[in-house]
């Protein structure tokens, strides 16, 4: 592990392996923290999603329903609802407390591969191999719009923490980002020479009295880029967005996380590492070691403390701070 390193106001605390997870029978292609910080939920090749008591490691509950494997899995901001996409093209939404399926979700035509909840916990964001990002209203259960306009499959959405401004990564190198109430395209930002496949939104900054929202992606050439989001009066996008790249994984960058206090990035790879980064000054400040093939996704707790990993190698790891 390399010895942390110090940004100019704060002391980092580097992150440990504490515990490792088992239960699922094939790899662990999503992860995801619920509010409490306590219970994560897990999504695998082997068709389930499960529900785990973070400090203990207890497996609370396996929900099963899913025809093929589980790609995505989100967990709503109020702790009500987690919602998990599949390759059998349909997306799920659970009831946490009693494990119940409220809704399931049926008109995209290939695997759903990433989901996002709205802070609100009213909307939620797909998108998939069938090329669209889709927005469904939680309340009723039904897709309020369709969201065409990439030329290939969409690994990747996220929505930003005003819940404005949704963002899509693509396997034709780009992302899109579109204005969430009304599914207008707002820009498209290019610059990775593959195909992204991991989004995270950064907490606002202030810069000039200006409150410019920021997006990290990760994708398949090994690169992490950093973009400033600035909005123009007519809704668009500012020009030239791209503020950095990061570089130093050995191969593709398969999920990104960010501190809730905006201060770090956290990515995971094919090549078995977790980097944590310093987002001011793209400094590596944690190398995390131990499992045994690619770390396919990333969460991070609300408080800071606690990461998980999910990997090909059936395991799932927690790290904390």
């Amino acid at each position: 592990m390399t010895e942390p390193q110090t940004s100019s106001s704060t002391t980092y605390h580097p992150y440990h392996l504490v515990k490792t997870l088992h239960g699922h029978t094939d790899s662990v292609l999503a992860v995801d923290f619920l509010p409490d910080t306590q219970t994560l939920v897990s999504g695998g090749y082997d068709h389930t999603v499960k529900l785990w008591h973070v400090p203990s490691g207890e497996n609370i509950r396996t929900l099963l329903g899913h025809k093929d494997a589980v790609v995505t899995v989100a967990a709503s901001p109020d702790g009500k609802y987690v919602a998990s996409g599949s390759a059998d093209q349909t997306i799920k939404v659970w009831d946490v407390a009693s494990g119940a399926e409220v809704f399931t979700l049926e008109e995209h035509m290939d695997s759903v591969l990433s989901l996002a909840f709205s802070p609100d916990s009213q909307v939620l964001a797909s998108s998939g191999s069938d090329c669209t990002v889709r927005l469904w209203n939680l309340v009723t259960g039904y897709e309020i719009r369709t969201i065409s306009g990439h030329g290939d499959t969409v690994p990747c959405v996220a929505i930003d923490p005003d819940g404005q401004i949704l963002a899509s990564g693509s396997s034709d190198c780009t992302i899109k980002l579109w204005q969430l109430k009304t599914g207008k395209e707002l820009a498209t930002l290019t610059g990775h020479h593959n195909s992204v496949l991991a989004l995270a939104f950064v907490p606002a900054i202030s810069n000039g009295g200006d409150r410019l929202p920021q997006l990290v992606s990760g994708s398949y050439d090994n690169s992490i880029k950093l973009w400033h989001l600035e909005l123009e009066a007519s809704g668009a996008i500012g020009t030239s967005p791209l503020v950095q790249t990061l570089t130093g994984h050995d191969d593709s960058v398969l999920a990104i996380a960010v501190t809730s206090d905006g201060k770090q990035i956290i990515s995971s790879s094919s090549d078995q590492t977790i980097k944590v980064w310093d987002l001011s000054s793209g400094a590596e400040l944690n190398l995390l070691k131990g499992h045994s093939s690619s770390v396919i996704s990333l969460a991070i707790s609300g408080d800071d403390r606690t990461i998980a990993s999910g990997s090909s190698d059936k395991t799932i790891n927690i790290w904390q701070a």
